[in-house]
């Protein structure tokens, strides 16, 4: 009898547990700034942020120093660039055993605004009484078009579970909706991607993502909400593994880099509920001072 009660604890400790956020980021404190705004200001059961980050020069270091003060709560590792392929695994293993404490997880790269509330409890829930890979907070019925392949993709079948939560098969999805691994905003057990990260070679978060699809299970489930949660901005294509990835090439780095050191931010404000049809979108933001209060839309929780 006592093991079924202390089964039954070991399950509600697990369903009471929030996740961890891990960030991927290069050349880029204004728009990891506005990804973390907007996680403080949206998102219930953040536990641990760590921010992995690496910058071609000491202008874009400074720029972090800024953030992180800014952010405090959150853990900055930064990468060599003269090393940044070689340390890139062994900091990220690092991270996840030491850093990260939750059994469960979730990646993000800096160029996402989190759009809407999120209970993370609320979703971890859902994925341990599915058994479902992963709860992706980039999906929704909303998003009928793949930005990066330049295609429509078809919405797959769909099971209601409740909550405004929606089940699918990954066989049954294309493009967007046949991709089990992500490193946009997908909640995974620790344990999982730990076993599987130890399996594959990668040097960077393009890499990392393109070696964890090998290891796909097509037949297995993944979950969403109705709408999806986030948005990637492509502002500007700073990584040098897919360099013909879709973006905008709209505001460079560099740009952004003044726009920052000059104290503004995104106004993340004009995002909130965006109806967006693709997880990438075309979008010129706009700036404003970064005194500004930032407020939780979790304060009272």
């Amino acid at each position: 009898m006592w093991k079924f009660f202390a089964s039954i604890f070991f399950v509600a400790h697990l369903l009471a547990s929030g996740a961890d956020l891990v960030i991927f980021s290069y050349d880029r404190p204004l728009q990891l700034y506005a990804l973390l705004e907007s996680a403080q200001q949206h998102v219930s059961g953040v536990e641990q942020i760590v921010v992995l980050y690496r910058t071609s020069e000491k202008e874009y270091a400074q720029g972090y120093d800024e953030v992180a003060k800014q952010f405090p709560n959150a853990a900055f590792i930064q990468q060599s660039h003269q090393s940044a392929k070689s340390d890139f695994k062994p900091l990220l293993m690092d991270a996840l055993k030491k850093n990260c404490k939750s059994p469960y997880l979730f990646f993000a790269v800096d160029d996402i605004v989190i759009k809407d509330l999120v209970d993370l409890q609320l979703c971890i829930s859902y994925l341990e009484r599915n058994q479902a890979e992963g709860f992706h907070l980039r999906m929704g019925k909303n998003l009928n078009y793949c930005y990066m392949m330049e295609a429509k993709q078809p919405l797959p079948p769909f099971e209601e579970l409740g909550d405004d939560v929606l089940r699918w098969q990954f066989s049954k999805g294309k493009c967007d909706w046949a991709y089990p691994h992500s490193v946009d905003c997908c909640i995974y057990r620790k344990k999982q991607v730990l076993k599987d990260f130890a399996q594959i070679a990668f040097t960077n978060p393009n890499t990392l993502e393109a070696k964890w699809a090998t290891r796909s299970n097509y037949a297995r489930f993944g979950l969403c909400f109705a709408t999806s949660k986030i948005v990637n901005l492509p502002l500007n294509l700073v990584n040098e593994t897919y360099k013909t990835n879709a973006n905008m090439n709209s505001l460079t780095a560099s740009d952004l880099l003044k726009l920052f050191n000059l104290g503004k931010k995104m106004d993340i404000a004009q995002l909130f509920q965006i109806d967006n049809r693709s997880a990438h979108i075309d979008y010129e933001p706009s700036f404003i001072d970064r005194d500004s209060v930032i407020t939780s839309s979790y304060t009272d929780r």
